[in-house]
């Protein structure tokens, strides 16, 4: 009882995320458009650009971990679950990189807190999250597909 009260408020968790992710990609084209009409700014354009390629990856992962939850319940080794967490290794490296170059003069950056202090970009703690984070997902990636390589060695035996 304990696991499915749990599921379900991660699973919940997961779908008002991704309902404030679907909001932000709605209203951040238009947000652009309307401070580039008023004060036309390059730094603005590739700014929001960046902004939206951030958010749009954090509402692909959101879709991978809800995928994973809840179609592979029966048997979450397969193939699909060793891609899905590779693409959402991908998606955490770009917004590591991201992060990097736009650092503190995004709209998203919300830590203060420095690790390695450069002129045009550096290291904070939510670039560094998403470089562990994206190394997790690789790891479990390779784990997952040895699993299903052995799973299908035994399965030709049987």
């Amino acid at each position: 009882m304990k696991y499915d009260v749990s599921r379900t408020i991660l699973i919940a968790f997961l779908y008002v995320s991704l309902a404030i992710l679907v909001i932000g990609l709605t209203i951040t084209p238009f947000a652009t458009v309307y401070n580039l009409y008023h004060n036309f700014n390059f730094n603005i354009m590739i700014s929001m650009s960046f902004t939206m390629i951030y958010l749009f990856n954090f509402f692909m992962i959101i879709k991978k971990i809800l995928y994973i939850i809840t179609y592979l319940d029966n048997d979450p080794f397969t193939y699909e679950s060793v891609k899905s967490f590779k693409l959402m290794g991908y998606y955490l490296i770009l917004n590591a990189i991201i992060e990097l170059i736009i650092g503190d003069k995004s709209v998203l950056s919300i830590s203060t807190l420095l690790y390695l202090n450069l002129s045009k970009g550096f290291m904070n703690t939510t670039m560094v999250i998403c470089f562990v984070s994206s190394m997790v997902c690789f790891m479990i990636s390779e784990v997952f597909s040895k699993i299903v390589k052995e799973k299908d060695n035994n399965n030709l035996i049987m």
